[in-house]
């Protein structure tokens, strides 16, 4: 397959100050049937990231999906927290690949601290051989971090279901996944 576009996608949402989070991805469009380009590097940095300090390592992932789940793609290198450039080999094997710039966070982040990545270049070998700059390298969107995520299982008619939810701030009420609204204590 031969890369036809490159942009950087990104989406906003809230997640918890430990594991791996997708914060962005290079998002390539390619055509073809035979085999043809190569990603052999993705340079990166953190500009709108609250504190670097609190990543213990990025990761770079290649997967076929616009949503990142560290479970469903494959992992293809990693670099210290600070802006650099991963060096890879990864097949473009997809009409839309995504190559998912992840953070392995410390657990040690504050809530409300931003997670944001910018993608600044790329560079490929094949029949598209060169560097490139995808055409958006910083989305507006971004991550947030909130508090700890909690799970609780519940038993209904001899089923068990397992709910986790998350706590931002000190909310009174919260939604879960069912759309019941539950009221807190103390709010």
């Amino acid at each position: 397959l031969e890369v036809q576009s490159s942009t950087t996608i990104q989406t906003s949402g809230t997640v918890s100050s430990t594991g791996i989070h997708g914060v962005a991805a290079l998002e390539l469009t390619s055509t073809g049937n035979i085999a043809g380009d190569a990603v052999t590097s993705l340079t990166f940095n953190l500009n709108g990231t609250t504190d670097p300090g609190d990543i213990d390592e990025m990761q770079l992932y290649s997967s076929s999906s616009s949503t990142f789940d560290v479970n469903n793609a494959t992992l293809l290198a990693t670099a210290p927290a600070v802006a650099g450039t991963f060096s890879t080999n990864v097949a473009i094997s997809t009409p839309t690949q995504y190559l998912w710039v992840a953070a392995k966070l410390l657990g040690n982040s504050e809530v409300g601290d931003i997670l944001d990545v910018e993608i600044t270049e790329f560079e490929l070998t094949g029949p598209s051989a060169g560097t490139y700059v995808p055409t958006v390298t910083a989305p507006p969107e971004f991550l947030t971090v909130g508090d700890t995520y909690f799970e609780r299982t519940l038993f209904t008619s001899g089923a068990t279901y397992n709910e986790t939810v998350t706590m931002v701030s000190s909310p009174t009420s919260m939604t879960n996944y069912a759309g019941n609204v539950i009221t807190l204590n103390g709010g």
